[in-house]
């Protein structure tokens, strides 16, 4: 995973991230798409589960409103054991000035989606 700062000369640099999550008994790329079950919809059940994470979270940004990217929001990610952990953008969710944000969702609450 791979966290990418851009200063363009705003007030505040940016923070975007560039995960490369691999199959290494398969010697292969794991992508959001390849990660879930098919005809599954994935963002329906994501948003809340993500959005309730974020509420946990002590800060001043308010509850996260709704998740107008899509899928895009959840395309880097990181497996664990226990956890699928979402590296989600400044700006892709909450406003710019909240920053970047890492949510890490249980695997057993994706389990529905999981291949």
């Amino acid at each position: 995973m791979f966290e990418e700062y851009s200063d363009s000369g705003g007030a505040h640099p940016v923070t975007h991230y560039q995960a490369f999550t691999y199959d290494l008994n398969k010697g292969a790329a794991i992508t959001f798409d390849t990660l879930l079950k098919p005809d599954t919809q994935p963002v329906e059940i994501l948003d809340p589960i993500v959005r309730r994470e974020w509420e946990k979270l002590s800060d001043d940004y308010g509850p996260a409103g709704d998740n107008t990217l899509g899928a895009r929001v959840y395309q880097n990610f990181a497996l664990t054991d226990d956890a699928v952990i979402f590296f989600i953008g400044q700006g892709q969710w909450l406003p710019q000035v909240a920053g970047p944000r890492e949510i890490s969702v249980p695997r057993t609450e994706l389990a529905s989606l999981l291949i």
